[in-house]
């Protein structure tokens, strides 16, 4: 009985030993960002004020998602990255113009949200209360298409903004990367 009490604890230790953590990486913050590609690789990821925001979860849940359409004259695009952790941490970039399709290699001003024929930024923390930082008139940011390839619905770009919320805390993003099929 000793002995396989000893076995028993031998085997329980060495499960608890051997866990690792995903958070707990030895490299540096930038180095856990997926790469950049543009090959449609459904790879996505940013830095929030210097800490990894990649997409996780289970399959019950939307991690990952990117929409680029054009209805009528108008052109819309998003991308949304959710961290299902608790708190629930998301990122999401907003495209909205008409007869405007996204520009490749030149910058999107990232502002003011929810208005007409606008792009934005926000940073959401769900715990219970939503959190919403948005860029608006004083901080925005910038989004960046590297490719776009429409028949293989491909887009790639990067992305980086400074955000606020409703009492004057601010966030950077930064490092922001997306390569990802597209749902028209």
């Amino acid at each position: 009985m000793k002995s396989f009490c000893f076995v028993l604890l031998l085997a329980f230790t060495g499960v608890c030993c051997s866990y690792k953590n995903d958070d707990d990486s030895d490299l540096p913050p930038i180095d856990q960002l997926p790469p950049q590609t543009t090959v449609g690789a459904n790879t996505a990821g940013c830095l929030v004020n210097g800490e990894v925001l990649i997409p996780k979860g289970n399959a019950n849940e939307s991690t990952l998602r990117c929409q680029y359409a054009k209805r009528g004259d108008e052109y819309t695009f998003g991308i949304f990255i959710n961290e299902n952790s608790n708190p629930t941490k998301s990122v999401r970039i907003l495209y909205n113009k008409k007869k405007e399709p996204l520009p490749i290699n030149k910058p999107i001003l990232l502002t003011i949200p929810n208005i007409d024929e606008s792009s934005w930024g926000e940073y959401l923390i769900e715990a219970g209360v939503l959190d919403r930082f948005s860029t608006n008139g004083q901080t925005n940011g910038e989004l960046l298409i590297l490719a776009l390839d429409e028949a293989k619905r491909i887009i790639s770009g990067t992305f980086k903004f400074t955000a606020i919320n409703n009492q004057g805390e601010t966030i950077e993003i930064t490092d922001g990367r997306f390569d990802m099929h597209y749902i028209p």
